[in-house]
């Protein structure tokens, strides 16, 4: 079952609002500007990370000593500092950096702590006490002056933190003055974290109103979040609305896309205990895609009976041991997988694909029951095929891509992945993947710079 629902996190990366673009009011004397270390705080952390790449660990900590007390109003080599006491273990060392740097973030005479910030978002070890007291010192700058600046800053701290409730509260503020895009975005990964579907559906409306792909991806997120709130009309006349100009697009994977959101919508609104507005949308997507197998299967096995279900099933099963179509084969497998069932999809699926070949729809579906049951050489080859008959399939391209990781097949994966990302920026998850191949193949540098790339882009829960 190809699902949208992981799609608002990829589109919607709440770090994107740390890189939009405004003009701030000029600074004020409560925001001094930041301006570049000095030489000594520079040549300082240089020398000794050199030091600490060389192995003397000794004088990569008197280099640092000396850039902390060269630039006493730079936090930089002071971070440097206490990272390489935590790596020593060096508890001491730790408490006395963490009570310098809450002493210099709180001088509001001191220059605004810009690079701790960047720093914090980038290194995905940062220390929740780090966080906290730069929140504080994003705190006390806003109380002053108000900026969108420190209002973005903000909301990505918060989020580090784990507290989405501020961040929201904060990007309320951040989108009284800057309403675009990339902030409505980050408004509604949040408000979707949070399950307030009603309070993303304002921002969606208003993204879903402009043109280009994030419109149409705004109103695909906005089928889902009307039925989530019990709109059945509202999220019907949204999908066949874009399912009827999809037609313009040519493209069978959007008019799937449209689909699934509107089964989206019928999940959300059997969740939330309608059951007569869920069975009417299911029957909304049987009467647009007569073959769509999970609407078909959610209405037999959801909506049936117990009896009647289990007739279904077994007189299913006996006309499919006798069945040599391979694409009835594959639609009762479809129906599997999409309830669940992936291990009694599995030989189905697997008959299908072999069977029509170049069925990319096929062997799609066998890569999805492949991966649910942690099958990764088959995955692997699933998803090759599957590629190989559409390489503009995103999903699949990922897909392959972490199969042939799981498998130790790093040089294909990482070349699979990273083309990937040359089109589809937004695949977060494909970074991951290529920092443990490159971890595999031994390049290090490459290894960290993936998976820091990974923790700025993954959605924080």
């Amino acid at each position: 079952m190809r699902s949208i629902a992981a799609g608002l996190v990829s589109v919607a990366m709440l770090v994107a609002v740390s890189a939009v673009r405004s003009q701030d009011p000029a600074p004020t004397a409560a925001a001094t500007p930041a301006v570049l270390p000095p030489v000594e705080c520079v040549r300082g952390m240089r020398e000794a990370r050199l030091a600490w790449q060389a192995g003397d660990r000794q004088k990569a900590m008197a280099d640092l000593d000396r850039a902390v007390e060269a630039c006493p109003d730079h936090v930089d080599p002071l971070l440097e500092r206490l990272e390489l006491h935590r790596k020593l273990g060096d508890a001491a060392g730790v408490e006395a950096d963490l009570a310098l740097l809450r002493a210099r973030l709180a001088d509001p005479a001191r220059v605004p702590p810009e690079a701790a910030f960047a720093r914090a978002v980038s290194d995905p070890g940062a220390n929740v006490d780090e966080l906290e007291l730069i929140r504080a010192r994003l705190t006390a700058d806003l109380a002053a002056a108000e900026t969108p600046r420190r209002l973005r800053q903000l909301v990505v701290v918060e989020a580090r933190l784990g507290r989405n409730e501020d961040a929201r509260a904060t990007l309320t503020r951040l989108l009284a003055v800057d309403p675009s895009p990339e902030v409505r975005w980050a408004a509604v990964r949040l408000d979707v974290a949070l399950e307030r579907w009603g309070d993303a559906i304002p921002e969606l409306e208003a993204l879903g109103g402009r043109s280009g792909t994030s419109s149409f991806s705004a109103r695909l997120h906005l089928i889902h979040a009307y039925g989530a709130v019990g709109r059945t009309e509202d999220a019907m006349r949204t999908a066949l609305a874009l399912y009827g100009a999809s037609g313009d697009l040519g493209s069978r994977f959007i008019r799937e896309m449209v689909m699934q959101a509107l089964l989206d919508a019928g999940w959300a609104l059997h969740d939330r205990g309608d059951v007569e507005h869920a069975a009417t949308v299911f029957r909304k997507v049987l009467e647009i895609d007569p073959d769509n197998t999970e609407a078909r299967a959610v209405l037999e096995l959801v909506y049936a009976s117990p009896e009647a279900r289990a007739a279904a099933t077994a007189a299913r099963d006996r006309a499919l041991e006798r069945e040599e179509n391979p694409g009835i084969v594959l639609e009762e497998g479809a129906r599997r997988l999409a309830v669940g069932d992936a291990a009694g999809a599995w030989d189905l699926l697997d008959r299908a694909a072999r069977g029509l070949g170049d069925s990319e729809l096929a062997w799609y579906d066998l890569g999805l029951a492949a991966v649910k049951l942690e099958r990764w050489e088959a995955a692997a080859e699933a998803f090759g095929h599957a590629v190989r008959l559409d390489p503009t399939n995103p999903t699949s391209r990922l897909n392959l891509g972490t199969a042939l990781a799981r498998i130790g097949r790093c040089a294909e994966a990482v070349e699979v992945l990273e083309a990937l990302l040359v089109d589809r920026p937004e695949a977060y998850q494909a970074h991951y993947w290529l920092g443990r191949c490159w971890a595999e193949l031994g390049d290090a540098a490459k290894a960290a710079e993936a998976m820091e790339r990974y923790q700025l882009a993954r959605p924080r829960q």
